[in-house]
């Protein structure tokens, strides 16, 4: 859909669409004009769409790698919630079906095995219980555990989004799409994917320090930055429908729905963001030419540092 309608400016950088822009404008190009292109390129030798040298394909894909068993785990929880309330698979199915996905989870050869194994066992181990802490029942670890992390997290996101849902009166929650809607003073469509309903979104927190002394990833007081931008964009994208934003970890969950002011805010964001880049499209002549215009932010805590080192060193090639 979006290709269809993309500027030449644009499409001769295979940048098709915007998103929400919560990465450097380096990064994004990256991502987007670079790194995608190589990727889809080697899949498209290994399904037979075009010819090429099978075995590099399969080493390219390897190498360009970039998930994280966090991110593997957020999956997995969005997919044990599908089930139960989208599908109405019993909870411990759907439970059951997330720890074999967890386990296909394959550690790459640059990462630190010791600490995503640890990471990996950490999420099916049944270490916690329910205690009563100041005449309040709370999961607490424990030598006779009855749940795990995976678990705690899977259904407190399920309870969170029962929540949601009520509030926002919704009678069924529905899955996630794709919506694609212009923005002011641009030529590229915006896209964004709601986990819900076209409104609600499900972010998940997992234990850090795994690997020494687990310690639970506190749920945030108010919408994270990044994440604020990512509804807005769905504000954007639905004609002003005001999201949800749930947080889940293993401890509990939290819902916030900010308020229009917020969401105005994030949106002009969104829209400054978006209209930069697009300048940069028409001003570089290549996609060399088009990262070089942009500061890589090596430094950002999201983006690089998932990288294989090999691809890492390549990618700064560019700038250097």
């Amino acid at each position: 859909m979006a290709e269809e309608i993309t500027p030449k400016y644009a499409r001769d950088k295979y940048y098709f669409h915007h998103s929400n822009p919560s990465s450097s404008d380096g990064q994004t190009f990256w991502n987007k004009c670079r790194k995608r292109v190589i990727v889809n390129k080697a899949w498209s030798i290994l399904k037979g769409e075009i010819k090429g040298d099978r075995d590099l394909a399969s080493q390219t894909i390897e190498e360009y790698f970039d998930s994280n068993v966090k991110m593997h785990s957020g999956k997995i929880v969005q997919d044990i919630c599908d089930k139960h309330l989208l599908d109405d698979i019993p909870y411990a199915v759907a439970l059951k079906q997330g720890y074999e996905k967890l386990r296909e989870y394959k550690i790459p050869a640059w990462r630190d095995h010791a600490k995503e194994t640890a990471e990996l066992e950490h999420k099916e181990k049944l270490l916690y219980s329910l205690k009563e802490v100041k005449g309040e029942m709370v999961w607490k670890k424990s030598d006779e555990g009855t749940a795990s992390e995976m678990d705690l997290v899977a259904a407190h996101a399920i309870e969170g989004l029962k929540e949601a849902q009520s509030k926002n009166g919704l009678n069924r929650l529905e899955a996630e799409v794709d919506l694609y809607k212009p923005l002011p003073g641009c030529d590229l469509m915006y896209n964004g994917k709601p986990d819900y309903s076209k409104m609600i979104e499900l972010k998940t927190q997992w234990d850090g320090n795994v690997h020494i002394s687990p310690r639970s990833n506190s749920l945030p007081q108010e919408i994270r930055p990044a994440h604020m931008t990512q509804i807005a964009g769905y504000w954007h994208l639905t004609g002003k429908t005001i999201p949800t934003i749930v947080y889940a970890n293993r401890v509990g969950y939290r819902i916030f729905t900010p308020s229009e002011d917020q969401l105005q805010n994030a949106l002009a964001f969104i829209i400054e963001s978006c209209q930069r880049r697009e300048r940069l499209l028409k001003t570089a002549k290549d996609v060399e030419d088009l990262l070089r215009l942009c500061d890589p932010q090596w430094g950002a805590m999201f983006g690089w540092k998932d990288l294989n080192p090999t691809v890492l060193n390549n990618a700064k090639k560019i700038w250097r």
